[in-house]
Order: structure tokens, then sequence, then C-alpha cells
């Protein structure tokens, strides 16, 4: 069945029109997955390591293959932040440093998707640059050229 000239469709998680790829929003699948997580009846520590495990990871395929601007990322950051000061009831003056430090540092460990989102996309791109495709190389390249 074609589709028309206003019609969307989503293909491996990311949504498409007649004129390319759609900006994801994921602010309120985000928000949404946070109420769930916040609601269920379990410790602290366990709603941190979902988050962690389970339900970034579930944003990060989105947020990679769609062209998400930083400034979005950075909202996304902030709701984050307060998820997680609010489950382990830290100050609001604790840094931000100590929620994206590494586990093995001292930290707690949470993504930072402003900072990562962007580096996963230059290396989704630099590994499709050295393709052995010529057509996927030499569109890559060029799209590696425009995002720099």
């Amino acid at each position: 069945m074609p589709l028309t000239i206003d019609e969307k469709f989503k293909y491996l998680g990311v949504t498409f029109t007649a004129q390319g790829l759609l900006a994801a929003d994921c602010a309120p699948t985000l928000s949404n997955y946070l109420s769930k997580l916040a609601s269920a009846s379990l410790k602290s520590q366990q709603r941190l390591f979902i988050l962690r495990t389970i339900l970034l990871p579930k944003l990060f395929h989105l947020l990679v293959l769609s062209s998400v601007r930083a400034e979005h990322l950075v909202k996304l950051d902030s709701c984050v932040r307060a998820f997680v000061r609010k489950v382990l009831y830290l100050p609001t003056d604790c840094p931000n440093a100590y929620l994206y430090a590494a586990i093995s540092d001292g930290g707690l460990g949470v993504p930072s998707l402003r900072y990562l989102v962007p580096v996963w996309l230059s290396e989704r791109l630099a590994s499709l640059s050295t393709s052995v495709s010529g057509l996927s190389g030499g569109a890559s390249r060029r799209l590696f050229a425009a995002a720099a």
C-alpha cells in the first residue's frame, strides 16, 4: 500500500516521512518510563540499576539514529538527573559529576546523553565511511562532512 506525502512510518524504531528522517521526541517516552519506575515498589538501588541498564539503553538506538539537537539532549539529561536525585534522596546541590562518574570512580554511573549520543553518532558514521561497499562509504562520507 503506497504512502501519501504527509504520512509517516516507522522503520527499526525510527520515524520517517517522505521528506526523510523525523527528529525524535523522546521526552514523553522518557517521562513515562521514569514515572512508571518511580511508582514501582523497588529499592532505590534497584531503580538506579534499572535506569542505567534497561530504560536509558532503550532510548539510545532512537537517539543515535535520529536527528536530535543538543538542547533536546540537555532536557533529557535534566529529567534523568531530577529523577536520580528524587529516588536517591540526594540534595539539590549534589554535583552532576557524581551522577555521571563511573561506578569504579565512586560515582553513580548514569550516562550523560548530551555527551554520549554525539560521540556514538560520529562513531557510527565513521564506521560506515570505512565500509567495504563503495556506495555506503561515499554516502556516509558526505553525511559525516555535513555533520562535522
